[in-house]
């Protein structure tokens, strides 16, 4: 495992090397030219290369084809150096020498840390780690893509899978098992998001003071990866009995009754500890939101972090899409920073002639092939993490549509209006979103064909506005530093308070009155009136009306503080766009303070993700936000994280000591509690490190300690050629438990796996069938010709019998009252592996 750690290190770090001339090319604007970020853009382009060409049939899934897909990257690298000559690589070198020493000793430091910490903790078990662990497993024995579902046989996966493929390619490329992948994709993914972080600060702090940093950027990857919410600390003064008080015999808090979150309003154990002792403590900072019905019913939220994602070491798309988030920003940063002198084209530049009268009409102001490559950048987050697709596209577009209106300020002999501002901003917006949101798609158009999602539209969320003490909780590290800065800002400049305001109230009461219009006219469908009624356990139209309108006037301290934020950044954003309307002659007087304004441009949008979940989430099979608040929250903190990062940053240059030291040690408070988290939860996580059962990067040691046997021949049977298996099917569904394990261990696919998962996947369960009666009666019948039957219907190769199987199908169980039938196996097929009680027939 030494051996598989230290090559994907060294190929990670070779990747960038060679995919830096084309992340030179891209990010232009740039001060690092994306040496940073070279390593994630040489990873999407080496991925996309070899998914493509083997989903068209160019190449096949093997280590022939993932070497295709890398010469073909480094051919295009070696083509741009050609080109521009070595020289400009050379002088970039000598002036940044320091920074990318820096740079690469911050990915060696991330990976080996993450490295160490998940040999300390390294099962795939429990959560959605078994389905993961499926899904590269699934890859690396797919024969071609789309690869096959592991859960569901005869079916490809239905799911936004590239990140998977970007581990099973690494792992075929180093000769790595899946189990040992598994955690490699966590260091890996660790440590190009720092890298990434970094990178982006650095160039944020470079374009605002014309001067390199070295140390200050280490600021975005502790904000983004290392910080946690301030959970932990509340964990902490809870098992020390702190706000607790004994009246009448019965511990009492007003404190932990007002906060309200679940377990920690129960009384601390006794006696009471410095540290949380409660098993699964850590989990707990994960779900800080509080979502009750009309009844009284607590709805569970998901609000995850980074830190938390990395104890936990989900290997989930969301996760796996992180520093192609941050990459998503850089290339916003870039558009961003492009002088007015870069527009190259003018709107509705005709592209494509035809033959009946009309021509396709190019409507940016970009070169065309640099906004294809930025198409396919960000098409890639959609493979990635579906959700985040929109999001970057609307941010490149904002900071595109700002660009444009730059460099239009600067041509214009007028100063344009407010009004007329908003408008070009918004057409620029439009005509980026569109044409880059069409590219994406199509770039990718063999993953959108065979996908279908358990999406099922908006709906208005009228009950659960998010209380304000919850969303401190959540986000008080980022935010403590953040107020501090665009607070002190506000007071410095001239900046359109009053304008800020009126545009953050009139959004807040436009989303308030459209979601109320919205429920009113779902509630005149009757079917969709009675699922909508349903998600909120309310009788009818009135009890949701004035409950909504009393619960968001109680629970104003959320979107109160929202709306101080937004106004405050989208005042700041504005007077910055009047300065470079004023600037149309002496551009270089403002050009220090397009650093700010991008960050500013990057907490428009997590106000916009925090508060949009207060009104509309995404209709889903759980029918409330749970996952609307995840996804849009998760992002939120990226963006939240770095512009925090770069208030601590911009701090020490401040002209006022006192300033100084006050907002230095406000944002070390912050930093500090969110730290409690975060070594806390890690110390938990690792038994203080000290692994039980040894340490090991192979995340199913655990499941060969439990069930020896059976692992073995697991084993085994991953080695044998591609066919379906037939495991025990979980009676009640299996989601989060050990059914499936063999499908998930060998990567052959089963007849059915996770029903529960399988469901949400394909928005329904008309593709599953029968299968789980089927399955039941293919262990149960004593009749080989209905076991046949069974086995000819689903192709089943492989037959697996072991103490689950014999566990799940006992006499007189529902599912199978005759108990196992194992007769007919032995008589009618060839028993081609046996160990203990472990046993696998091959099918005729």
């Amino acid at each position: 495992m030494i051996l598989q750690t230290f090559s994907w290190y060294i190929i990670l770090t070779l990747l960038g090397w060679i995919s830096f001339p084309i992340s030179f090319l891209v990010f232009s604007n740039l001060r690092d030219r994306g040496y940073g970020l070279s390593r994630v853009l040489g990873l999407l382009f080496w991925g996309y290369i070899f998914w493509l060409s083997t989903s068209l049939g160019i190449s096949r899934n093997n280590l022939t084809g993932i070497a295709f897909a890398g010469v073909l990257l480094l051919l295009i690298s070696a083509k741009i150096v050609q080109q521009r000559g070595f020289s400009p690589f050379r002088v970039w070198y000598q002036e940044n020498r320091g920074q990318v020493w820096v740079m690469e000793g911050l990915f060696a430091f991330a990976f080996f840390l993450m490295a160490l910490i998940r040999a300390a903790n390294p099962e795939a078990l429990g959560t959605e780690k078994p389905m993961e662990l499926a899904f590269i497993n699934a890859i690396l024995h797919s024969e071609s893509f789309p690869p096959h579902d592991p859960w569901l046989s005869g079916y490809a996966i239905s799911y936004y899978y590239f990140g998977y493929i970007l581990v099973a390619m690494l792992a075929k490329f180093s000769a790595t098992n899946g189990s040992i992948a598994f955690n490699l994709g966590i260091c890996m993914i660790f440590a190009l998001s720092a890298i990434s972080a970094y990178s982006l600060l650095s160039n944020l702090l470079s374009a605002r003071f014309r001067k390199l940093y070295l140390w200050r950027p280490l600021l975005a990857p502790l904000m983004a990866l290392c910080v946690g919410n301030i959970e932990g600390f509340l964990e902490v003064l809870h098992a020390s009995g702190i706000f607790w008080q004994l009246r009448n015999g019965q511990w009492v808090s007003p404190f932990w009754k007002w906060i309200d979150l679940v377990e920690l309003t129960n009384p601390p154990q006794i006696p009471f500890t410095s540290s949380p002792t409660r098993w699964y403590w850590w989990w707990r900072a994960s779900r800080v939101i509080q979502d009750y019905d009309l009844m009284g019913g607590l709805r569970e939220v998901i609000d995850e972090f980074p830190a938390f994602s990395y104890i936990l070491a989900d290997l989930h798309p969301h996760v796996l899409a992180m520093p192609f988030a941050f990459l998503a920003m850089a290339i916003a940063l870039n558009l961003f920073l492009q002088t007015p002198a870069e527009t190259t084209h003018q709107p509705n530049h005709p592209i494509l002639k035809t033959g009946f009268g009309f021509a396709l009409h190019y409507p940016l102001s970009l070169p065309l092939g640099k906004s294809l490559v930025i198409a396919l950048i960000l098409g890639g987050l959609a493979f990635l993490n579906t959700w985040d697709f929109p999001i970057y596209v609307a941010l490149c577009a904002l900071a595109y549509s700002i660009w444009r209106w730059r460099a239009l300020s600067q041509i214009a002999d007028v100063k344009p209006s407010a009004s007329n501002t908003i408008l070009k901003v918004f057409k620029e917006f439009v005509f980026f979103g569109i044409w880059v949101g069409f590219w994406g798609a199509i770039f990718y158009l063999p993953f959108y064909i065979g996908f279908s999602s358990q999406a099922g539209g908006i709906l208005p969320n009228l009950i659960y506005p998010s209380r304000g003490a919850q969303l401190w909780v959540m986000f008080a590290p980022l935010w403590i530093p953040l107020f501090a800065w665009v607070s002190f800002s506000l007071l410095q400049s001239k900046a359109q308070i009053k304008l800020g305001f009126r545009i953050s109230i009139a959004l807040f009461l436009a989303l308030w009155v459209l979601s109320i219009a919205f429920g009113i006219l779902i509630s005149a469908i009757p079917h969709l009136n009675d699922l909508f009624l349903g998600s909120i356990a309310a009788a009818n139209m009135k009890s949701w009306l004035l409950v909504g309108i009393q619960r968001r006037l109680l629970y104003s301290g959320g979107w109160l503080t929202l709306i101080f934020l937004l106004t405050a950044v989208v005042s700041l954003l504005l007077r910055y766009l009047d300065r470079t309307s004023n600037s149309i002659h002496h551009p270089d007087n403002i050009a220090g303070e397009h650093a700010s304004a991008f960050v500013l441009l990057l907490s428009i949008a997590a106000v916009l993700l925090v508060l949009t979940p207060d009104f509309f989430f995404l209709r889903d099979q759980f029918g409330w936000r749970i996952n609307t608040v995840f996804k849009f929250y998760y992002q939120a903190w990226l963006l939240w994280s770095i512009a925090a990062a770069y208030a601590i940053a911009v701090f020490p240059t401040l002209p006022s000591k006192t300033w100084r030291t006050i907002f230095i040690s406000l944002s070390s408070l912050g930093i500090g509690l969110g730290l409690v988290y975060t070594i806390q939860a890690t110390i938990t996580k690792t038994n203080s490190f000290h692994p039980p059962d040894g340490w090991t990067l192979d995340s199913s040691a655990y499941y060969q300690l439990q069930a020896y046997d059976e692992m073995q021949a697991i084993k085994w049977l991953s080695e044998q050629p591609l066919g379906v298996v037939a495991e025990a099917v979980s009676p009640t569904g299996g989601s989060y438990t050990q059914y499936g394990r063999v499908a998930t261990f060998s990567g052959q696919p089963a007849v059915l796996g996770w029903i529960g998962h399988e469901s949400q996947w394909r928005g329904g369960t008309s593709e599953m069938g029968s299968r789980q009666t089927d399955i039941s009666l293919l262990y149960c019948s004593p009749d080989w010709f209905e076991a046949l039957a069974i086995i000819q219907k689903y192709a089943i190769k492989y037959i697996f019998i072991s103490d689950l199987e014999r566990n799940t199908y006992t006499r007189g169980s529902e599912n199978c009252p005759t108990g196992i039938n194992e007769a007919k196996f032995l008589h009618n097929l060839i028993p081609i592996y046996q160990q203990g009680n472990t046993i696998i027939y091959l099918s005729p």
